[in-house]
């Protein structure tokens, strides 16, 4: 046995009665034991539609006893109808509108009663249809169970039961329509004809065609009369003159642009390509810096920095003023340059566009922004240096001389400070030490250049050698600071009366002349560490900077820079006199606030200098580039331009253009567009008639005749009919009494051929659930072209697992 067919019985739930062999394990899988509550389901499904079949089987038989009683209704309105024609013949023209509506109510009464029964069997078929269809969802799920062969023999038959379906629904339709006209064709009074009648309705057709001739004959008329007229013969002849002319025109025209187009797709490929490739080779070119990293701020002077304020087209992301430095900030970015068209009427579309270009430097990438802003700079300074009160910089002598003196103190005892350091630094030795020789030969030496001096100043004014009091001087003052570096404060009793006397040449020649026996007194020998001496005089020097960066005594002179940062208590003398120097330097700067002004205004000058030189050689190093663009521009001048202009092209536009203004002018005249209007109405009124120029149907007043007579062979025709008693009196409601049995008779074969599916998929779907073979089944005058695929009968084995 094949594995296959143990799945399908199975797994489709129809194996109930099988037994199986071996080969299937005895566990029952969770799928097979869901898939058995869906056949319990789908059988209680099939049970229904089965029912409902049969219910609609039922129906209809119901509706065939309606259609019966349909049929004795329509007799009896058939004699109804018969009465209704003997009230005609005696009323005429006249309708007895209770014999109609007596009528009306058999038929209403017949169409509630075929209603009904229809209604019921269609909402059991529906029930049953929506119940089957579920079952189909339900085997739908097991599809996956089924073989490929089985597979296609339930996709076919259901393909067929579908169409069945649609079909049957489709003709129940057309039924139910042609039910509709033939109640309508019933229940209209004008279709029950007679001799009359139809006279009549041939004597009002002779009559509208009699009407529809007359208007178009008068209409033919007034058109002829209208085209003979000698004023619009002449209008219409100028026309036709100006339009020859303006043909002939545009003829010579179109043959100069063939030149024109054959000259410009030569040079497409030479003098225009070439312009194009320099034009994109100077919009290609990109801005460029005016230097790699911005300049350094500016220092404003303190005594200025409060009186200015950039207002003036200032941009912070330009120029920017705080705290007393003025710093321009965009100088490391692309702001100079590209290329811009002037006009920006120039494109590469074509070569007339191209030859609008006309490139200039473009400022816009914030080359312009720039120059305004410095500008503007510049204008503020100015205006806060105009704005200076004259008084203020006059008040500021004062401060100046203060400053001035305070400088000068400070000075002196920096001078001081220095000369005992220097003395410091000489006299210090590795072994830090004064020596005692050194000492004696000192003390020896001032007694020495005393006695010098006093001779020299015993003698008369006249007499006395300058030159060597003054050598004594400076070599007494040596031998002292000698003495003064080597020896400890104490070890020198009268250090402040000698240092006044040294004080210079002149005091020392005063101290000389007077009692002056201190000058080589009161020394004592008790020498101090000379790294002490050096440590104390740089300290009193320089304060906290009297050491370098690794911590050692300066033994030469520091930077200015050096001191001021790093003895910022001014500790030392000499960094107190650098303070002096720079507060008289501020007092300086606020008398001389124009010098200040005009150096901020010197440093925006000198910024915009800069500004400009980047531009001109930004300019100058592709100035190549667009001089190409202009030399290619003339060059297609040259090739292009001018040839064509010598084409007078433009003088056959003009005038063609002459010559439309005069048609237009024709055209457009109050009295020739009127004319026109009546033409034109006519034309229109009149229409086509068919097989006249060309015209395959007729229009107009020419439709409205051929309607005309048409309606009077057909009235003509019915009347004959009629006489030769060929033609019933109610022949439209025969007519669509024979559609209603048409219709009737193709939905009962499409109900039958549904029916047949239904019954051919429920016969497939017991044998699935069953495990039978299935085969296609045979299909009611089956043609060719609806046989399937071939499909085997037989599903090949399969080894059955192990």
């Amino acid at each position: 046995m094949r594995k296959v067919k143990y799945l399908v019985a199975a797994l489709l739930l129809m194996g109930a009665t099988t037994t199986f062999t071996s080969c299937i394990d005895n566990d029952e899988p969770a799928g097979i034991t869901e898939l058995r509550g869906a056949k319990a389901e789908l059988l209680k499904a099939k049970a229904a539609v089965e029912l409902a079949n049969a219910a609609y089987v039922d129906a209809q038989t119901q509706h065939e006893l309606a259609m019966v009683e349909y049929q004795n209704l329509v007799n009896e309105n058939q004699k109804l109808s018969n009465q209704l024609k003997e009230l005609t013949l005696q009323e005429q023209t006249a309708r007895t509108e209770a014999a109609i509506a007596e009528i009306n109510a058999k038929l209403e009464q017949n169409k509630l009663n075929w209603e009904a029964e229809r209604l019921k069997a269609e909402e059991n078929l529906a029930k049953a249809q929506k119940a089957y269809e579920d079952a189909m969802a339900a085997l739908e799920l097991s599809k996956d169970y089924l073989s490929d062969d089985e597979s296609a023999v339930l996709d076919w038959v259901e393909t067929k039961y579908n169409a069945a379906k649609a079909d049957m629904l489709a003709k129940r339709s057309s039924l139910q329509g042609a039910y509709d006209d033939y109640e309508d064709a019933v229940t209209n009074a004008s279709n029950y004809i007679d001799e009359n009648t139809l006279k009549e309705d041939l004597i009002v057709a002779q009559a509208n065609e009699e009407k529809a001739v007359n208007q178009l004959n008068l209409k033919k008329q007034a058109l002829d009369a209208l085209l003979a007229d000698e004023n619009y013969i002449g209008w219409q002849e100028l026309r036709a003159d100006f339009q020859n002319k303006l043909d002939s025109v545009a003829a010579v025209i179109a043959d100069k642009q063939v030149e024109e187009d054959k000259l410009v797709a030569y040079e497409e490929n030479h003098s225009i390509k070439t312009l194009k490739d320099a034009i994109d080779a100077v919009i290609a070119i990109k801005a460029g810096k005016v230097a790699d990293s911005n300049p350094d701020a500016f220092e404003v002077s303190e005594a200025i920095k409060d009186y200015i304020s950039l207002a003036t087209d200032a941009n912070a992301g330009i120029l920017e003023y705080a705290d007393g430095k003025l710093t321009i900030k965009n100088f490391n970015q692309p702001i100079v340059g590209g290329y811009k068209d002037k006009d920006g009427k120039g494109a590469t579309t074509d070569y007339e566009a191209m030859l609008k270009y006309n490139f200039v430097f473009n400022g816009g990438n914030g080359y312009d922004a720039t120059v305004k802003a410095i500008a503007g700079a510049i204008t503020d300074v100015t205006k806060a240096k105009e704005g200076v009160d004259p008084n203020i910089p006059a008040w500021a002598e004062d401060g100046l001389a203060v400053a001035k003196k305070a400088m000068e103190k400070a000075k002196d005892a920096s001078d001081a400070a220095l000369d005992t350091w220097k003395k410091a630094v000489e006299a210090y030795t590795s072994d830090e030490t004064y020596a005692q020789a050194d000492y004696t030969e000192d003390l020896a030496l001032l007694s020495t250049y005393v006695t010098i001096a006093e001779n020299e100043l015993g003698k008369a004014d006249a007499d006395q050698n300058q030159t060597t009091i003054t050598n004594a001087y400076n070599n007494y003052k040596a031998a002292y600071n000698r003495l003064n570096a080597g020896l400890k404060a104490a070890a020198i009793a009268n250090r402040t009366k000698i240092e006044a006397a040294i004080k210079d040449v002149n005091t020392f020649k005063a101290a000389i002349k007077t009692s002056h026996a201190y000058l080589t007194s009161g020394f004592s020998f008790d020498p101090i560490n000379t790294f002490e001496a050096l440590e104390s005089a740089a300290k009193a020097a320089f304060g906290d900077a009297a050491y370098d960066v690794d911590g050692k005594v300066y033994r030469v002179m520091p930077t200015d820079a050096y001191v001021s940062k790093n003895d910022p208590d001014a500790k030392g003398s000499y960094t107190k006199y650098l303070n002096a120097v720079a507060e008289y330097e501020k007092a300086q700067e606020k008398v001389d606030l124009d010098d200040q002004f005009d150096a901020v205004l010197e440093q925006l000058n000198a910024w915009s200098k800069t500004l400009t030189d980047a531009k001109t050689a930004y300019e100058k190093a592709n100035k190549a580039k667009v001089d190409a663009v202009t030399t290619a521009q003339a060059t297609v001048k040259e090739k292009v331009v001018t040839p064509i202009a010598a084409l007078k092209k433009d003088v056959d536009e003009a005038y063609q253009t002459d010559i439309k203004d005069m048609l237009d002018a024709i055209t457009n005249n109050d009295d020739v567009k009127e004319f026109e209007q009546l033409v034109s109405d006519l034309k229109a009124a009149i229409g086509e008639k068919k097989g006249v120029d060309g015209a395959t149907a007729s229009t107009g007043l020419y439709k409205k005749v051929e309607n005309a007579q048409n309606a009077v062979l057909a009235a003509e025709k019915r009347l004959q009919l009629f006489e030769e008693g060929n033609l019933s009196e109610q022949y439209i409601i025969d007519n669509a009494k024979e559609d209603l049995e048409l219709a009737k008779a193709e939905y009962a074969s499409s109900v039958e051929t549904f029916n047949y599916w239904s019954s051919k998929l429920q016969e497939t779907i017991e044998k699935l659930y069953n495990g039978e073979d299935v085969t296609i089944p045979e299909t009611p005058e089956e043609t060719p072209d609806e046989t399937p695929e071939e499909t085997p009968d037989e599903t090949p084995e399969e080894t059955p697992a192990e």
